[in-house]
């Protein structure tokens, strides 16, 4: 008899941390660090970037007349888009782009190290895009621009042709026409010695409308200074490099939707091996393929893996969504970043964290009022996540991989 309220007392201990478990379940959102704006990675540093509201606040004070900023109040200089260093102090400056002679002016922002070496990007100030590749020459960074690629010297605030300008019967001075692009795409390997890129100079002398037709693979030897073809066709981006072999994402159509392929290109020979094809997506941590694949009979998508090294693939237990969106990756880190989507008549979104080697993934659900506006890696361990919610406030978090 004097058991039974001990008994009574115990189940109300059960039950009253039950409903106290569930009443105080933690989001692991909340264990994040959390920063107001869009935040991204730059050579392991982080830098705000305007946000959607500033860039809609500037496209709306623009003169309708002549298209300018307005003035600054407070400085009297035309507003500009600006970025902002977080953890470093983040520098501007203009280089002026010369081929042969000055044809524009570039914004690039960079952070300079202790060691004088220098993180270089390209600026929110520019009215046209510029893209910029690190390379292993001194303190120098690639970048693409007007179709073409140019090595910038920071010291000089400078940016002069990286490739050369009559090769092989190809005259650049003769592709007066935009469509015509000398060089994009760059991409270097990473024991610096060699920049492959991909241009449709072709067009010079099939003299017709077809320039999408035209493109072609080259490179260029960093050591020697030797440009040569190597392949017909183009890519997407690199995922990829292993010795003379590079890993290109392709662009394709199959059964009228647009999807990916994954070819090894060889250097060497000039010969393309397609991987894996009707991909909605891929990323590349080597030897690694993370793919997302995509049944149309089923309306469902799926995430699979790939050792190029033996040929094997894998499925990743646990993971059980109906759609797989987008992924990501960055050289040196076996962590991979997928959006998914748990359920097709839902809005929300998930963050998978996925390690490629292991296969053991980490989740980060979303909600139906969550949008996910950028993901990216900081370095091989650190990861940014900004979303914006109902009241579309762009915030970040910062996610540690390890």
């Amino acid at each position: 008899m004097r058991k039974r309220p001990v008994v009574i007392i115990v189940a109300v201990l059960i039950v009253a941390l039950v409903v106290f478990s569930s009443v105080t379940a933690v989001s692991p959102w909340s264990a994040l660090k959390r920063e107001k704006g869009v935040i991204v990675g730059r050579g392991g540093s982080l830098v705000t970037q305007p946000s959607q509201k500033d860039v809609q606040d500037f496209v709306q004070a623009l003169d309708r007349i002549t298209g300018r900023p307005s003035i600054d109040p407070v400085t009297g200089q035309p507003k500009q888009l600006v970025n902002k260093g977080v953890t470093k102090q983040l520098k501007t400056a203009t280089v002026d782009v010369f081929d042969e002679e000055l044809i524009g002016k570039v914004s690039v922002d960079y952070f300079e190290g202790s060691d004088g070496l220098q993180t270089v990007f390209a600026s929110a100030q520019n009215q046209r895009p510029a893209y910029i590749v690190p390379t292993p020459i001194g303190n120098k960074f690639l970048m693409e621009y007007e179709g073409s690629l140019y090595l910038i010297d920071l010291g000089e605030k400078k940016a002069s042709p990286f490739l050369s300008s009559s090769v092989l019967g190809y005259d650049k001075s003769k592709a007066k026409d935009w469509r015509i692009s000398w060089g994009t795409l760059a991409s270097v390997n990473p024991a610096g010695t060699t920049v492959l890129f991909t241009t449709n100079r072709l067009s010079l002398v099939k003299q017709d409308d077809n320039f999408d037709r035209h493109y072609q693979i080259w490179m260029k030897d960093l050591v020697t200074g030797e440009e040569r073809y190597v392949a017909d066709g183009t890519y997407q981006r690199v995922l990829g490099w292993c010795g003379d072999i590079v890993y290109l994402a392709k662009h394709e159509i199959m059964q009228e939707r647009a999807a990916e392929s994954v070819v090894a290109l060889n250097l060497s020979t000039g010969e393309q091996q397609v991987l894996l094809s009707g991909l909605v997506s891929c990323a590349a941590t080597y030897p690694f393929l993370v793919y997302i694949t995509y049944d149309s009979t089923l309306d469902v998508s799926a995430l699979e893996v790939l050792n190029i090294l033996d040929g094997n693939k894998k499925t990743i237990p646990g993971l059980k969504y109906d759609r797989y969106e987008s992924i990501a990756s960055t050289p040196g880190s076996k962590f991979v970043l997928i959006i998914a989507q748990p359920r097709k008549t839902s809005h929300a979104r998930d963050v998978v964290i996925l390690h490629a080697e292991t296969l053991q993934t980490r989740v980060l659900p979303g909600d139906e009022k969550t949008v996910f506006r950028n993901y990216g890696f900081v370095d091989v361990n650190t990861i940014t996540i900004t979303v914006a919610h109902g009241n579309n406030e762009e915030e970040t978090y910062i996610v540690g991989l390890q």
